[in-house]
């Protein structure tokens, strides 16, 4: 649970940095701000799994939220983990290309 506070409240800090001062809006910091709306959504499913594993709510044991559970858990972690590439391409393109970048 401290670790999807933690991944909401620092992934909302990037969201509104990025929002509030328009300096910060560059192509760059737009995927940042992608990764960190999907970062965000990855913390607040992180709940809904521990509560699943503890079985401490009657609605984890129902098949279409489980299911709802798992589609929302494997789609965020996999538009991190595109979004984490694309970011990485970016910076290697304006490292290895800075005068075409």
């Amino acid at each position: 649970l401290l670790i999807s506070l933690l991944a909401t409240f620092g992934n909302l800090l990037v969201i509104v940095a990025v929002v509030r001062y328009s300096i910060l809006r560059t192509p760059t910091n737009h995927f940042v701000v992608a990764l960190a709306l999907s970062d965000l959504m990855v913390g607040l499913v992180i709940p809904f799994y521990v509560s699943f594993y503890f079985d401490l709510p009657d609605y984890a044991c129902n098949p279409t939220i489980c299911q709802v559970k798992n589609f929302v858990a494997m789609w965020t972690t996999l538009c991190s983990f595109m979004l984490l590439i694309g970011v990485a391409l970016d910076r290697y393109v304006s490292i290895v290309h800075p005068l075409a970048y």
